[in-house]
């Protein structure tokens, strides 16, 4: 940065008053292109010098500039029925819609999830355009204030077409401008899509953002699609790991051709510092622009697992039918689990999981009868789920149906499996052992016709003092 520059930066801080025009010290954005991307425009005297300024423009690249510092903007359109993997562009305003018809609650729905004006019982739904898929390249991975952001990338739906924006990092000591630019383009944003922004690429914004404050707008307020909670949810048992190229090649079908690997942006935008040639860094542009494409084709792939259950594999979803359950969406819940029931075999490893979460849900509204007769059909011998099983039989037929004999026959059963595997998952060795026996006891009781009785009238079949 200039000397002058510097100076003007300092002007604000000053304790001696002096009388200035009443715009004075306002940053001087430039204004003689007609928009933010205008490749027609022409550098003014006093403003910086940008090297290969011709280069750029080849690559749809054009300067935003600041006082004495610039930032450089790309952009890229594609149409609406462009492909990206297993889907249209397009397809983004068809989920929204289907969001906003079926009025389902949910992290991925986009039905009230806007505004709420003033007098309004709820807050309005979003569109299609009103998302921003948002990405950026920094310097490291760290979250300090030594990690800098170079280049910021999002794409957002137009009527009829993806328009892709990229503001660029020229220089360190040219951030005002970056910024600056960056918001004054976002200051409608309304909710932002991204793949663990939530915990790196917002927060590496606010950081960066304290630096150049007084001169740059403020931080729009917005909500927040992060992919990444969603991607887990649903295939951290299943894939070996959930990063982007990874979700991108075994679920969206995208194979990258000639990418330059995320992990090489950081050099290479080091490289560009030491000699500022465009084609050193264009690779990480693509890079980029091509995350923010599979960001909207995974909101679409998510979104549609979500609401039409259309799953690839079994797992995935077994997995989509907990995420509902744990939202509190049961009946959703209970078709999905209900749907992978029908499609798999007796023999197959999630069906004696499936069934019982099955049958757990058919439970809790009073539907006694259909979880009993699920439970009862399960094969419980030596397997993991066995125990919980048949203690959840017992309970039913004591305390729903009255029928003490039922419940002291599976309670037997239970404490029977117990002696020989001491484990029950969520509970003590030594509590789950003396709740058996508990249950047990009183069930004799019961058989019996005896009221609760104290334990000096003599020992019973199940006391503490035989084992």
């Amino acid at each position: 940065m200039s000397l002058k520059g510097k100076l003007n930066r300092l002007k604000s801080h000053l304790t001696v008053e002096k009388q200035h025009p009443a715009k004075t010290g306002q940053p001087n954005v430039q204004t003689t292109q007609p928009t933010l991307h205008d490749a027609g425009h022409k550098l003014e005297a006093g403003q910086p010098d940008i090297p290969h300024r011709e280069n750029w423009a080849r690559f749809n690249t054009h300067p935003y500039v600041l006082d004495d510092e610039y930032a450089l903007v790309r952009t890229v359109t594609y149409p609406l029925d462009y492909r990206h993997g297993l889907y249209r562009l397009g397809e983004l305003k068809e989920v929204v819609q289907q969001w906003n018809d079926l009025a389902f609650s949910h992290p991925l729905s986009t039905f009230n999830r806007g505004e709420q004006s003033e007098g309004e019982p709820r807050a309005q739904s979003l569109e299609a355009e009103d998302l921003l898929f948002f990405d950026t390249e920094t310097t490291g991975l760290g979250s300090g204030t030594g990690n800098t952001i170079f280049l910021l990338g999002y794409a957002r739906l137009k009527r009829d077409h993806v328009h892709i924006t990229q503001f660029f990092l020229p220089g360190p000591s040219h951030e005002a401008a970056f910024y600056h630019g960056f918001l004054q383009d976002v200051r409608d944003l309304k909710n932002l899509v991204t793949y663990n922004g939530k915990a790196f690429d917002w927060p590496q914004v606010k950081t960066r953002h304290t630096f150049v404050r007084e001169r740059v707008p403020k931080l729009p307020r917005f909500g927040h699609f992060d992919l990444l909670h969603a991607a887990r949810r649903l295939w951290k048992q299943e894939l070996h790991s959930c990063r982007l190229a990874v979700i991108e090649e075994h679920k969206l079908s995208i194979r990258r051709e000639r990418d330059t690997a995320g992990y090489l942006a950081p050099m290479l935008y080091f490289d560009y510092l030491q000699d500022p040639c465009p084609e050193t860094i264009k690779g990480v542009f693509r890079h980029n622009e091509w995350d923010v494409l599979s960001l909207i084709s995974l909101y679409i792939h998510l979104s549609s697992l979500v609401l039409e259950r259309q799953t690839s594999t079994a797992e995935e979803k077994v997995e989509l039918g907990r995420w509902l359950e744990q939202l509190g969406q049961e009946e959703p819940a209970q078709n999905c689990y209900e749907e992978l029931l029908a499609s798999l075999s007796a023999g197959h490893h999630l069906y004696v999981p499936v069934a019982h979460q099955l049958a757990s849900l058919y439970k809790k509204p009073g539907n006694y009868e259909k979880a009993l007769e699920l439970w009862e059909s399960l094969p419980v011998d030596n397997h993991p789920y066995g125990l919980e099983i048949l203690i959840e039989c017992a309970k039913l037929y004591e305390h729903k149906l009255q029928d003490v004999e039922k419940a002291l026959f599976y309670a037997r059963q239970a404490y029977a499996r117990w002696k020989q595997h001491k484990r029950l998952p969520g509970h003590a060795p030594r509590q789950a052992e003396a709740d058996l026996v508990k249950r047990i006891n009183r069930l004799e009781k019961k058989m019996k016709g005896k009221q609760a009785c104290d334990i000096d009238e003599g020992p019973t079949l199940f006391s503490y003092a035989e084992f």
